[in-house]
């Protein structure tokens, strides 16, 4: 019999910081390394990271980083953890490591240890494995994680919904799962954001009506705050516009870094010649995406509702719409 040993260094109960890790035998399997942003206001503190203490001592035993998706709540502390434990394997999709990409980049970071990894495509560890699974959730090459050991299956979710209608990058593999299911898993390590509201997350997980009433009653400029990397949402708001003659400035170099990036690799669709630069930004029919760069939760929004950011002056004809649901803990702000 294996000696297994799984805990969290983030994650638990809070939102965003996830980090778990899951010993079999001595080897260490760390499942995200994410950021939590810092919704209390203390000064000077923009985001929290896990601590590395204990993957600083055991860096000999680490099999490898396995990122479920690319959203900052799961690869946001990637570049702080490179720092400290230098070559780590990590193991990502293709769109995963092209946003991890954009963040070493940001810090300084030339080189990482990344390996692209496919969905239904299994890893051989020695006596262990780990199978990753397409999943659904509003960035394309979710993964759920299976880990096997000799006693049994490790499953690790990252954030899901289950949707029939997503397709393509978007879609959850029920296959896999209930092929898992019957082997028999020994552990299930399971996103539970909404568990405890009665209904159905999906298909509430649509704003295409609100976009489209928006864009078809007003006629002056629109700013849109969303959470970067939300790129099923993105994706609604460019097909609503592509049905308008507007055009759109994206406010934010990493925001616009991965739009790009997703364009160019299909993941998003849309006429790249209907981005313009920041000098449109005071344009009367525009449409403005605004998002938030390692800052505290709607930093560029409230930047600009308070009068202080230097390219984009609010008038009485602007409208807003906040695109990104109020996460647990993000209320208030």
């Amino acid at each position: 019999m294996s000696k297994i040993k799984i805990f969290s260094l983030g994650g638990l109960n809070e939102n965003g910081k996830n980090m778990y890790i899951v010993d079999v035998d001595k080897s260490l399997y760390i499942f995200d390394a994410g950021l939590k942003y810092d919704v209390e206001m203390n000064l000077g503190i923009d985001y929290i990271i896990p601590n590395f203490d204990y993957l600083v001592k055991n860096k000999k035993r680490i099999k490898g980083l396995f990122l479920s998706h690319g959203h900052e709540g799961n690869i946001g502390a990637v570049p702080d953890l490179v720092n400290k434990l230098g070559d780590v394997p990590i193991y990502g999709g293709k769109l995963t490591l092209e946003i991890l990409r954009i963040d070493l980049e940001e810090a300084g970071i030339k080189k990482a240890n990344l390996h692209e990894i496919k969905a239904h495509r299994k890893l051989n560890f020695g006596s262990e494995s780990i199978f990753p699974i397409a999943m659904t959730h509003s960035i394309p090459d979710a993964f759920c994680y299976v880990l096997y050991t000799k006693d049994g299956a490790i499953v690790y979710t990252g954030n899901f919904v289950f949707d029939s209608t997503m397709q393509g990058a978007y879609k959850t593999d029920i296959g896999k799962l209930a092929y898992v299911g019957k082997q028999g898993v020994l552990c299930l390590m399971s996103e539970s954001m909404y568990a405890d509201k009665i209904g159905f997350t999906s298909p509430n997980n649509r704003i295409t009506p609100v976009i489209k009433e928006n864009l078809n009653k007003i006629e002056g400029r629109i700013l849109i705050n969303i959470f970067d990397a939300q790129l099923y949402r993105i994706q609604e708001i460019f097909n609503e516009v592509m049905l308008t003659d507007r055009k759109i400035v994206i406010l934010g170099k990493k925001l616009e870094n991965m739009i790009m990036k997703a364009i160019d690799l299909n993941y998003v669709t849309f006429d790249k010649s209907r981005i313009c630069g920041l000098s449109h930004v005071n344009d009367d029919h525009i449409l403005i995406l605004v998002s938030d760069e390692r800052e505290k939760p709607f930093s560029n929004i409230s930047r600009i509702v308070g009068g202080r950011d230097k390219f984009i002056h609010l008038t009485e004809e602007d409208t807003i719409i906040f695109a990104s649901p109020a996460y647990d803990g993000l209320e208030k702000t």
